[in-house]
């Protein structure tokens, strides 16, 4: 009975549970102070490093960007406030695919981990096109031309690579945290709710230091400085949340609801088509 007991006030004071029937990465069974111990560390990593990176980089790039592109690459306003809707657009576009991948082939940390990867590329790219010699207009030149083609596509490829990236962070990182709890334990459902608190603090203070920090340091000191910081911080956080790893709880791929929508919708048409042809 008194062990039973201290079970139950380990449990109540852990703050993250997980149930048994599940495995964490390395696939053998621990002992329930251990493994809650493991996806402690395994959800705050998610929380602390891999979220507050993304919207550090992207609130920067999309506060910012339609002045670089208007003093630095030499578009007009309307052309620069267009081309970052679009930009803007993709990313909320790009989920889909995310979250079709992680449901129904990789699973959520391999699918975090591979558009991280794209994310950071991204970012170190378009850092690049702010310091190799004749990738970009001259900031400083009395009379700035146009940006070239070749001076275009150095800025826009990185920067789609980018919106590449965030349909495997945007969908997932929360679906992910919340893969290292026990909903059917009362002590893990509260603990959620502490995570998701801490979760959302710490996406709002990214954003905070994106339009706030990074962007002084984009118009105040060089737009290469603040293309930095946002790479640095996500290649930080991917080396976080790889050091994590083997703690992870991880949810197999259950299918995904989009490819049985499709699914669904491909057969209501062969069906149409039957009844047309009889």
């Amino acid at each position: 009975m008194r062990r039973r007991g201290t079970e139950r006030e380990k449990s109540y004071l852990s703050p993250i549970l997980c149930a048994p029937d599940l495995q964490t990465g390395g696939g053998r069974s621990r002992v329930p102070g251990a493994r809650n111990h493991h996806l402690n560390l395994a959800s705050h990593t998610v929380a602390h490093a891999a979220r507050p990176s993304h919207p550090l980089a992207l609130n920067s790039l999309s506060t910012n960007l339609v002045v670089y592109l208007v003093s630095v690459m030499g578009e007009t306003p309307s052309t620069a406030t267009v081309a970052t809707c679009i930009l803007e657009g993709t990313c909320y576009l790009t989920p889909l695919l995310g979250a079709w991948l992680a449901d129904g082939a990789w699973g959520r940390y391999r699918t975090i981990l591979a558009f991280s990867g794209l994310y950071f590329v991204g970012l170190v790219g378009l850092w690049a096109s702010t310091v190799v010699p004749g990738a970009a207009p001259d900031p400083y030149a009395l009379h700035a031309a146009p940006a070239t083609p070749w001076q275009n596509a150095a800025l826009f490829v990185p920067l789609y690579v980018v919106a590449l990236g965030t349909g495997g962070i945007k969908p997932n990182v929360s679906a992910f945290g919340a893969d290292q709890f026990d909903d059917a334990d009362p002590a893990s459902v509260a603990a959620k709710r502490s995570f998701f608190n801490w979760f959302y603090f710490f996406v709002n203070i990214g954003s905070l230091a994106a339009v706030t920090g990074v962007v002084y340091v984009q118009d105040s000191i060089s737009w290469s400085a603040g293309f930095a910081i946002p790479a640095g911080a996500m290649g930080a956080a991917i080396a976080v949340f790889v050091a994590g790893g083997p703690r992870y709880r991880h949810v197999p791929p259950a299918g995904s609801p989009l490819a049985r929508v499709v699914a669904v919708v491909r057969a209501a048409a062969a069906n149409a088509r039957a009844e047309r042809a009889a």
